[in-house]
């Protein structure tokens, strides 16, 4: 009975599965869920009459994202059933390799179907070469003009991907001032273009963009005007002080982070009553102060600090920005690094570091013996590091003894800040040489999958010092279970000898999490309620794009794990983040799970994807969006949305989720 309902509940995912049997729709999931090792089953698949099977392993292979089924999926996008050619463009663009592209590109000009037309540009962008998008543009010509929107966002795409061309950047422009139906995704990708010439040469339709009745597009818009130069800084300075909608304000001030004439009317914004725009505003003051040798303002900064006005977290920021104008003189105004959120605590400490100043290290010590909190230990260590860089050998020694006992903690986070201060060339390869059978002993104590990122860190810092006593751990390494450990450990392995490894390409492998009896979680729970500190936020689940997270995120809510837990990550008009219980984005469950992607999964305003560290590392770290991101998309598994936007943009560092509870 339980294999039976876990059939039917996956019956109902998808709306296009009456043909197949439940038993073979099953076995397509256990078979992405394989990766590669699956490929030449779900290649026979192909072939299968029934359209659905065939679709499905499509969607399969998308997911696995091997280019050695790129030849065997090309065929598909003739395929008679404009779902099944949908799904093999987006397959084939998610698995790349050089016979993608062209191949998308060719079908473009001959099929029929709008949204298999769409779906073509899409793949094109998700996986063409700078090659590849100067054959587009060659042929761009020939395009209808009601493929412009599809267009538009194929060459965001590839934007995303750092790749552009002086044609493309024209033809936007050109659909940005003709095309009002197409704007949006026109106006996204130029946001995603860093070209300024193009941006003064179109400013006569890139200013009025600040004005348009979409707020996306004033904030895109925003992006692009701070590529103008001195013509824009007004009209962008009115959106960051006027614009009704926070996210503009936001975007108009990071498009400023260059306009040094600003900075008193972006010290005042500090006392903005919006958080989001307050917080941005002193941070693109701080970098202006950091990158223009005026004075600061001291006594302006010095009056916002006492004002009761201006949030605490705005003024840790302001503290910091003290700190680097004001070096050891800053030291006695930062004040106690005791605070009573973790959050604030280690921008003090933070701070402290900033001075860069010897004095400031008694106030980072007592931060490392006084907290418990990874963040807070995270920054005095950072901290330490920024003084020690610039200090004589003594300091030196000690911070690199202090960073071995920071391995002792037994915390990602804390262990990955430490290994990465060893690749620190500020230290001498001699100096950290001496501390070799200490890093070798901490990276055999670590364990996959959650002393990942970690590892990876430690081989890079064995690396950088490059003695041939570190190879047997980097032999060792490079038997580990995990592939990009594997990779790293080799890496390291070819820097000391010089002497290219041949290390087995196996598959990573992948221990089954998931098991018949999960399956009735997919058809009890329809939706999850997160009470937080500011209210609560309705997730509703995206079983279709992605039915294992959303397995994986009920089981975890039923025991509790998410209770309690702080969001420790909020970057404005972007995310918000939670669900680590290190509280300092390397926590998890101690397990992970694979990164599932679906051609409709977007990453809109109110989306809530997984965080992850690489693809198919997945554990507990949730986010939410708070403006379209299409950068994220088919990168980072969505598995729900939400519209509580008020509460969503409520929350910043350090509030809690009280508790999850789970909805029929």
């Amino acid at each position: 009975m339980i294999r039976r309902a876990l059939f039917v509940s996956l019956l109902t995912l998808t709306p296009l599965l009456e043909a197949a049997t439940p038993a073979e729709l099953w076995r397509i999931r256990l078979l992405q869920d394989r990766r590669s090792a699956a490929v030449p089953e779900l290649v026979r698949m192909l072939s299968s009459a029934d359209e659905t099977i065939r679709e499905h392993a499509l969607l399969a292979l998308a997911n696995v994202q091997d280019t050695a089924a790129v030849r065997p999926m090309l065929p598909l996008l003739s395929d008679r059933r404009p779902a099944v050619r949908r799904m093999a463009a987006f397959a084939v663009g998610m698995c790349g390799g050089p016979s993608a592209a062209p191949a998308l590109i060719r079908r473009i000009t001959v099929e029929t179907d709008a949204r298999s037309v769409e779906a073509l540009f899409d793949a094109v962008g998700s996986c063409g070469t700078k090659e590849d998008l100067k054959s587009l543009m060659e042929m761009a010509e020939s395009f209808e003009p009601r493929w412009n929107l599809s267009f538009a966002s194929c060459l965001a795409r590839f934007a995303n991907r750092r790749i552009s061309h002086p044609a493309a950047t024209e033809a936007l422009y050109a659909i940005l001032s003709s095309d009002e139906t197409s704007l949006l995704s026109a106006v996204y990708a130029l946001s995603r273009i860093p070209d300024s010439s193009a941006a003064r040469k179109h400013r006569a339709d890139v200013l009025p963009l600040l004005r348009h009745r979409s707020p996306v597009v004033r904030m895109w818009g925003s992006t692009i005007a701070g590529m103008i130069g001195s013509e824009a800084v007004t009209p962008l300075l009115t959106a960051a002080e006027k614009d009704r909608d926070w996210r503009v304000r936001v975007n108009a001030l990071r498009a400023l982070r260059s306009s040094a004439g600003t900075r008193s009317r972006l010290l005042a914004l500090g006392a903005d009553r919006e958080r989001h725009v307050a917080q941005t505003a002193v941070t693109v003051y701080g970098a202006l102060c950091r990158s223009h040798p005026e004075p600061a303002d001291s006594g302006a900064i010095m009056t916002m600090l006492a004002s009761p006005e201006v949030a605490p977290a705005v003024k840790d920021e302001l503290r910091g920005v003290l700190a680097g104008r004001l070096g050891t003189s800053a030291v006695p105004l930062l004040g106690r690094w005791e605070t009573d959120s973790p959050v604030r605590s280690a921008r003090i400490v933070r701070a402290y570091g900033e001075t860069g100043s010897v004095d400031a290290l008694p106030f980072i010590q007592s931060a490392l013996r006084g907290t418990a909190h990874s963040a807070v230990t995270i920054a005095a260590l950072e901290a330490y590091g920024a003084v020690a860089a610039a200090a004589g050998t003594d300091v030196q020694r000690q911070y690199l003894r202090t960073l071995i006992l920071a391995f002792d903690r037994k915390d990602a986070g804390v262990s990955y800040t430490a290994a990465a201060a060893f690749q620190d060339t500020s230290f001498p390869a001699a100096m950290r040489k001496e501390h070799l059978p200490s890093l070798h002993a901490a990276l055999s104590a670590m364990r996959i999958p959650a002393d990942l990122e970690p590892m990876v860190e430690l081989l890079k810092a064995l690396e950088s010092v490059g003695d041939s006593t570190s190879l047997s751990v980097v032999r060792t390494a490079m038997t580990s279970p995990d592939k990009t450990v594997r990779s790293a450990a080799a890496r390291t392995y070819a820097a000391i000898t010089g002497e290219e490894p041949g290390v087995e390409d196996l598959p990573q492998a992948y221990a089954p999490f998931f098991t018949d009896a999960d399956s009735s979680l997919l058809s009890a729970y329809s939706a999850a309620l997160v009470v937080t500190t500011r209210g609560t936020v309705t997730i509703r689940f995206e079983k279709q794009a992605a039915p294992l997270t959303v397995i994986s995120f009920v089981k975890l809510a039923q025991r509790g794990f998410y209770d309690g837990l702080p969001f420790h990550r909020v970057v404005s008009n972007f995310v918000i983040q939670g669900g680590d219980p290190l509280g300092n984005g390397s926590g998890g469950p101690e397990y992970t799970i694979r990164t599932e992607v679906h051609p409709s999964a977007r990453y809109g305003t109110g989306t809530v994807g997984m965080a992850s560290a690489g693809r198919d590392t997945e554990g507990s770290q949730w986010f939410i969006t708070h403006c379209p991101v299409p950068h994220l998309d088919h990168r980072y598994t969505v598995f729900g949305t939400t519209k509580d936007m008020a509460v969503v943009n409520a929350l910043h560092p350090g509030d809690v989720v009280r508790r999850v509870e789970l909805l029929k």
